[in-house]
């Protein structure tokens, strides 16, 4: 399920903007499938079977043990850092000045001729870490209006 997820998430944006909002969205229904199940057992009374209430029971654990296992191996491989490229809206930052967003996000690093960046992250995943910083990087045409966004990390870092 987390694959086609990340297929999904990977097809309708490339840039990797959304992933770990469709990823917390799978284990959020996940987690309501739990409950329910919780509710089921404890609401089914006497009339409710044994048998019944062992599976339910049964279900709700696996699928608890699959939501903690889900989730520490996305926060292993890093998947949290994707939370942090959410906090600039790509949409509102084309086709404004850079001094616009800037008042908007704070000071910009210069990132070369007509481009600034704003870090986004170091990676500390569990699992293979690359210790390397990943920037935001915003180009813009020589009047200063931002005209392409890209992550990247700095050349010889």
């Amino acid at each position: 399920m987390i694959a086609v997820i990340a297929f999904v998430a990977d097809e309708f944006y490339p840039e990797g903007r959304y992933k770990a909002l469709f990823f917390l969205c799978h284990e959020l229904g996940v987690l309501l499938v739990i409950i329910s199940a919780i509710v089921a057992v404890i609401s089914g009374g006497a009339a409710m079977r044994t048998r019944r209430r062992i599976v339910l029971s049964a279900g709700a654990a696996l699928m608890a043990a699959y939501l903690v296992v889900a989730t520490a191996f996305w926060w292993a491989l890093g998947g949290h850092y994707d939370l942090n490229r959410l906090k600039y809206d790509d949409n509102w930052i084309i086709g404004r000045n850079i001094a616009e967003v800037e008042e908007r996000y704070g000071d910009a690093e210069e990132w070369g001729s007509h481009s600034y960046c704003y870090t986004l992250y170091r990676d500390e995943a569990a699992i293979m870490p690359s210790h390397s910083v990943m920037y935001y990087v915003m180009y813009t045409d020589d009047s200063g209006v931002v005209t392409e966004i890209k992550e990247r990390h700095r050349p010889g870092e």
